[in-house]
């Protein structure tokens, strides 16, 4: 199904983020760690917004539309391959290179 709609996913259509196949903390014990293979929405945009707060400690005058902008021209790209098929894949969320960029700019 993936590969019929790639076009969604095609280089500055959109910023791709972590959304499942995560491993995180265990609500079994504090030593524990669990694996969860999907995940949603529930988890994308709380790591965005999280992305957000600390552009914001960078530069605190920073708005939506002007993050989103540098979140997507930051964002890296990677080619994917399935059988003879390959494409470009991305944009994918950067936090590093976003943050270094926030910094240069100020």
């Amino acid at each position: 199904m993936f590969w019929q709609g790639i076009r969604r996913f095609a280089p500055g259509t959109g910023l791709l983020v972590p959304m499942d196949s995560r491993a995180t903390a265990s609500p079994t014990g504090t030593e524990d760690y669990v694996f969860y293979s999907s995940g949603g929405w529930s988890w994308s945009v709380p790591w965005i917004s999280g992305l957000y707060a600390l552009a914001c400690q960078v530069k605190p005058d920073l708005t939506p539309e002007v993050f989103w902008a540098e979140a997507l021209k930051t964002g890296r790209t990677i080619r994917i391959k399935h059988g003879t098929e390959e494409l470009d894949f991305g944009t994918i969320a950067d936090p590093v290179a976003l943050i270094e960029s926030l910094e240069r700019a100020k």
